[in-house]
């Protein structure tokens, strides 16, 4: 489902070489690369994703 797979031709553009830490910021925050390329379905919310499941 994450563009990437669909169009492998983006893993040697969009991730081609060594990214600092401002590309992969804006990768998880937006979803897209800084030159607006798709490459996660949605942002990433890295809190959500390590909350403990909680019942009650």
């Amino acid at each position: 489902m994450l563009p990437l797979w669909k169009d492998r031709a983006i893993a040697n553009t969009t991730f081609s070489g060594k990214k600092n830490y401002d590309y992969w910021k804006t990768i998880f925050d937006t979803g897209k690369s800084l030159d607006n390329v798709p490459v996660l379905t949605k942002p990433l919310n890295y809190v959500e994703m390590i909350k403990l499941n909680q019942t009650d």
